[in-house]
């Protein structure tokens, strides 16, 4: 299944009166109560407000199309959203945006808004947005988040649609999608930084330009997999205590992010800064997520193998059928395992200090990496669900291993090759040619065994006893010289 998208395009605009006003609140954040009509909205009256009436006629902007995911993972294969195709339902006008229309019955199903302008059937939508910050600014910022490039999607190739607020704001608008951001806890620490008031380096003034984008775009902010991070490392206070300072972030005007974000302020004095959000019952972020503790044993056994005697090969050939064979085959730990065991691609620090004399600071190593690859592969389980539930999930990282992985995920857009024949690309690309057809033959098998009809059963069985498998493994690291 190949993917496109499409925005709208790059054309001049000019400011229309009339039609549902699109008001943009704050970005927004999925984690914590809903807001009520006391919250702090940006943009009910915006004194720097831009404003753009887009006419659709104008415009083609077919709903989002996704990538489809390499087989070789054991995610949900991503399908169409409805209306992704130029179909009825495509070019009928969505009853919350404004539209004015009188069409002759015929052959709608194949045409597109401009072309049934073009066949003097008349259609006329007008959407009109309305913008915290002027044109410019809004330009500026998407620039540097497509030059850091910290965002990844399952449907786009192209940055210069990943990186416009358009793309979202027109997709909402036009068929009721809803765009959240997952994000990574090296992005939410530096907006925390910046409401405690710390002096702005480059991170965080990329930090600063994710959420004015955000805000700009009509786009949820997903926290609580960075909050169980940090109560992980630190404390379950500490992390509430930064989901609180997380909300005054996100309410806060999108003009003092914009400002951070150019190099206008340093940093934000508090008395620019909304009154902190009402105090909420502490939420408990250091329960045990059991997407982590399945990739904590992905790590612990790459962990390992690392460890004993063998050459890349050997310990990748080793991993795959031990995924096979023994437990079950996850996509972000195939990801991860190519990143890290590859002679090409090879990263040691991914497991830090995993050849420590500290054997515990060994495995604090591997609960660090687990994070990175629980954040990728929670994003896989999002993107695969997305059709059906009318969401676009991007995934936000200034971390390139992360962006790294998450790019693998997806199959390219290659017509004339088979997704078997991309992966097996995907394996010589990491490996080289003859390492990477051996390594593919060996993955295909233990594919081929992991899902097999009778292993339903032992995959069931083996995740049931995963706080088995954790103290054997972690054991095995500790006893490593």
């Amino acid at each position: 299944m190949n993917a496109t998208t499409s925005s709208a395009r790059e054309a001049p605009w000019a400011p229309i009166s009339g039609g549902i006003t699109v008001w943009l609140g704050s970005s927004s954040s999925l984690y914590g109560a809903a807001r009520d009509a006391s919250s702090r909205r940006i943009g009910l009256d915006p004194p720097a407000a831009d404003t753009h009436g887009v006419p659709l006629h104008q415009v083609k902007h077919p709903q989002q199309q996704f990538h489809q995911v390499l087989p070789m993972f054991p995610v949900y294969s991503v399908t169409y959203l409805p209306g992704c195709t130029n179909r009825d339902h495509n070019i009928t006008m969505n009853p919350t945006v404004a539209s004015l229309r009188s069409a002759s019955a015929g052959r709608r199903e194949r045409e597109t808004a401009r072309e049934i302008v073009e066949r003097s059937v008349q259609a006329i939508e007008l959407i009109q947005f309305y913008y915290p910050l002027p044109a410019r600014e809004r330009r500026e910022i998407e620039h540097i988040l497509e030059r850091a490039d910290v965002l990844r999607t399952s449907f786009a190739d192209r940055p210069d649609k990943i990186y416009r607020t358009d793309t979202y704001r027109v997709e909402e608008a036009r068929h009721g999608t809803t765009t959240y951001i997952l994000l990574d806890r090296n992005i939410l620490t530096r907006l925390v930084g910046l409401v405690e008031g710390r002096t702005a380096t480059e991170e965080h003034r990329l930090a600063a330009a994710v959420l004015a984008f955000a805000q700009c775009a009509n786009i949820l902010i997903e926290p609580s997999l960075a909050m169980h991070e940090v109560a992980s490392s630190a404390s379950n206070d500490a992390a509430n205590a930064e989901l609180r300072s997380f909300r005054v972030a996100d309410e806060a005007s999108p003009l003092l992010y914009a400002d951070v974000a150019l190099g206008r302020r340093s940093r934000l004095s508090a008395d620019a800064l909304p009154a902190p959000v009402i105090a909420e019952a502490s939420r408990n972020f250091a329960l045990p997520l059991g997407r982590w503790k399945t990739n904590y044993i992905f790590a612990l056994k790459l962990a390992q193998l690392e460890l004993a005697e063998l050459d890349p090969e050997g310990r990748m050939a080793a991993f795959l059928e031990w995924m096979g064979h023994e437990f079950i085959i996850g996509a972000a730990a195939v990801a991860f395992a190519h990143h890290y065991l590859a002679p090409r691609r090879r990263r040691r620090r991914m497991l830090k200090k995993l050849h420590s004399r500290d054997r515990k600071a060994a495995i604090a190593g591997v609960k660090n990496a687990t994070w990175d690859l629980n954040l990728v592969s929670e994003w896989t389980s999002r993107i695969g669900r997305q059709s059906e539930e009318r969401r676009l999930w991007l995934l936000c990282s200034g971390d390139k291993l992360v962006q790294g992985m998450a790019a693998m995920l997806l199959a390219a857009e290659e017509p004339e090759k088979s997704t078997e024949e991309l992966t097996a690309l995907l394996f010589q690309q990491f490996w080289g040619e003859q390492a990477g057809r051996r390594l593919f033959e060996r993955y295909i098998d233990s594919w081929h065994r992991a899902h097999s009809a009778t292993r339903e059963i032992h995959a069931k069985s083996v995740l049931a006893r995963k706080d088995e498998l954790i103290p054997a493994l972690e054991e095995s690291i500790l006893r490593s010289a």
